[in-house]
């Protein structure tokens, strides 16, 4: 029905804000946008100056460097330079005496770079030193071995550890020859990497920095600050491929080689030498005061901005006030008539199942009346009538089947838990769900071999997966596979296969398919009632709902995992079950003895319903008592209280409902057991655990193990 005044509400509240509104909203933006502007400029700009002074000053440290060692060295050339001069002409028994070893001692004496000086012959043996020494040769280090090969001039060798001093050194070595040019021995100078790591120190500024000696070749000679573990990169590849492209000198950005942080380096070539001295700062540290400008920047932005914003937003405040009484009118009438839409459909959705649950109600009746007698004739049927009993006791359990549906659509289901061992169960239902799928489509039914019992309502769950069956075959057109895996899962908060709020031992029951899948906005609303993708006539969309309230009735809960194209897999989770298995209702229960095992008093009110339910007693071995009403039983049992049980229907004329006799007899004849029954009702939710309940239609299986059920419990009870 339409709203006659919706035309003249869209009359009165043009479609578009007005003008003053966008105009005051671009104000706003503005407001925000041009000091943001503003402040990435200066950061951009300040970013490169905070860069560049940082980089400058790593420069500039790194020539310092240079200078001090290039000094250095130079010095070292002129006591090597000292000593070859001293000892020329001197045979080895000459450089070998005392005296020697006091000039060497004395040129080291003033040097702190120099740990020792050393003159081997050319077999390598020490003929003299700055200070005792040992009879080792020297012939397996390298600055030895590489000066006899040929002469390198000032050779800078592989750091090493002394054997005479015990001292981390380097060594700068020079060659000495006859004078017919064949090798005869070296003068070698052990350098202290210590020495230049100290001053290194002193020279860098209050940065956090890498400061190096370095060869040509990558190897690290002195490194500050120092670092004990000799398990770290001693060579540095980095320098490597900055030297190869500039030789004296540059910078260059990398990871450092032993700690991995990103640096900016700047590097040198020590004069003549084969050596580079090195100066690193990581990028961050160079970046700090460039942090400290951005946050007072940021703040002066911040203030700017807020105050412009404040401004704007109060002019926008008053312009939005100006249009708030028109927007309120057409709002609220565009509630009204929402809410009116609603309440028709769930004034329409109530009477519907209203309807349903009452069809349901009667209809049970019906086939308990229709089951009861054909399974009482059944016993005593000759060959030629029997299958057609065996028909009308099908017809009846589909027809209970069909109840089932219209009470779930009328969200009226009353579950009938079992405690059942699917293991049996489920490679039964292979042949239900194959009728329900195509030809096209392969079914395979795997069941663990130590499956957990389980405690459920067994036509719920079979109607679980015939539904979820139908779903998959719609959803495979051109035909493909349908796999039911169940096995055991232990459940645990937080686990990856945690579902919603469970934890504890389940079974999981997983239906495979490989259809067309499902998007990610379908996922979310598959459990919705009367949510469908099929089309009109194709589905009423409450076939997945009612599996998700049979999961959360039995304790349990479903997931959903699907792939547009890779198919859908749905899991039922049913909790594990320890009690005993529970008789099985198909299980045929033989005639009474003949002497009755008890008195029971019967109350329903639908005299046929009354007949077939005693004659089910009866063949049970009972004795039974009919009356209609709930006051009349209170009567019957007043003046005779010799009864073992009370089976009563839920619903009854008279004011009194069953669940109220059953109540009003616990307080009378505390140790009466009493058993309810019915096919539907309000009252049987407020049951619970209070009586036991047999759902209508039930079998003549089903009654004995209610019966047996019952008494056995009020005697152990007694």
């Amino acid at each position: 029905m339409s709203n006659p005044t919706a035309p003249a509400l869209r009359s009165v509240q043009p479609d578009a804000a007005p003008l003053t509104i966008r105009l005051h909203r671009l104000l706003l933006a503005v407001t925000v946008l041009v000091p943001a502007l503003l402040f990435l400029g200066a950061a951009w700009q300040n970013h490169d100056d905070v860069l560049r002074e940082g980089r400058d000053t790593i420069e500039r440290t790194v020539a310092i460097q240079r200078e001090h060692a290039l000094k250095v060295f130079d010095t070292i050339e002129l006591v090597l330079a000292r000593i070859d001069e001293h000892i020329a002409g001197l045979s080895w028994d000459e450089i070998g005496a005392p005296r020697t070893s006091d000039f060497l001692h004395s040129l080291k004496q003033p040097l702190d770079q120099i740990v020792s000086i050393w003159i081997t012959d050319a077999d390598g043996v020490v003929r003299a030193g700055s200070q005792p020494w040992d009879t080792s040769q020297h012939s397996d280090r390298d600055f030895f071995s590489v000066q006899k090969e040929r002469d390198a001039g000032l050779y800078i060798s592989r750091p090493f550890v002394g054997r005479a001093t015990n001292i981390a050194s380097f060594a700068a070595s020079r060659r000495r020859s006859t004078a017919d040019g064949h090798f005869d021995g070296t003068l070698h100078v052990a350098v202290s990497p210590q020495y230049f790591e100290r001053v290194f120190s002193e020279i860098a500024p209050p940065l956090s920095h890498v400061a190096s000696l370095v060869r040509a070749d990558g190897e690290v000679l002195a490194l500050e600050p120092h670092h004990a573990d000799e398990n770290i990169q001693r060579q540095s590849l980095g320098l490597i491929a900055a030297v190869a492209t500039s030789p004296a000198g540059g910078t260059y950005s990398r990871s450092s080689d032993y700690d991995g942080r990103q640096r900016f380096f700047a590097y040198r070539k020590v004069g003549p030498y084969p050596l580079y001295v090195r100066f690193g700062v990581e990028e961050s540290v160079l970046l700090g005061r460039w942090y400290s400008n951005m946050a007072l920047y940021g703040i002066v932005a911040a203030i700017a901005s807020l105050t412009l914003l404040l401004t704007a937003w109060l002019a926008l405040r008053r312009a939005h006030a100006e249009q708030e009484a028109l927007t309120r009118l057409r709002t609220e009438s565009a509630q009204r008539q929402r809410t009116e839409e609603r309440l028709r459909q769930a004034e329409k959705m109530e009477a519907l199942g209203q309807l349903t649950g009452g069809v349901a109600h009667d209809f049970n009746n019906l086939l308990l009346i229709v089951a009861g007698n054909a399974e009482i004739a059944q016993a005593s049927a000759g060959a030629d009538i029997s299958p057609r009993l065996d028909a009308i006791l099908r017809a009846a359990a589909r027809g209970g089947s069909l109840t089932r549906q219209l009470l779930a659509f009328s969200r009226q289901q009353m579950l009938n838990p079992v405690v059942v061992d699917l293991r049996t169960r489920l490679p039964g239902l292979a042949e239900v769900l194959s009728s329900s799928l195509r030809g096209d489509i392969d079914l395979s039914v795997d069941v663990a071999p130590d499956l957990w019992r389980v405690e459920i309502d067994v036509a719920e769950l079979e109607f679980a997966l015939m539904n979820i069956a139908l779903n998959a075959r719609d959803a495979m057109p051109d035909g493909g596979s349908f796999r039911v895996i169940s096995h055991n899962v232990v459940l645990r908060e937080g686990s990856s296969e945690s579902v919603a709020d469970l934890a504890g031992d389940y079974v999981a029951i997983a239906c495979s398919d490989t259809g067309t899948g499902m998007s990610s906005q379908t996922m979310q609303r598959i459990f919705e009632p009367f949510f469908t993708t099929k089309e009109v006539d194709k589905g009423t969309g409450l076939g997945l709902s009612r599996v998700y309230g049979f999961t959360q009735q039995s304790g349990g809960g479903v997931t959903v995992e699907s792939t547009p194209g890779s198919g859908t897999s749905i899991t039922l989770y049913l909790p594990r079950s320890t009690k005993p298995l529970t008789i099985d209702p198909r299980q045929p229960i033989g005639e009474g003895s003949g002497d009755a095992v008890g008195r029971v008093l019967l109350v329903e009110d639908n005299p046929e319903v009354g007949q077939v339910s005693s004659a089910m007693l009866g063949r049970l071995g009972y004795e039974v008592t009919l009356v209609e009403r709930a006051d009349q039983a209170l009567d019957v049992l007043a003046a005779d209280d010799g009864y073992d049980l009370v089976l009563s229907d839920v619903v009854m004329p008279g004011g009194m409902t069953g669940l109220d006799l059953a109540r009003e007899l616990r307080r009378l004849y505390r140790d009466l057991p009493v058993i309810l029954m019915s096919g539907y009702s309000d009252a049987v939710r407020s049951v619970g655990a209070e009586f036991t309940l047999v759902t209508k239609p039930f079998s003549m299986a089903t009654l004995h193990e209610a019966l047996s059920r019952t008494r056995s419990r009020q005697e152990e009870t007694s």
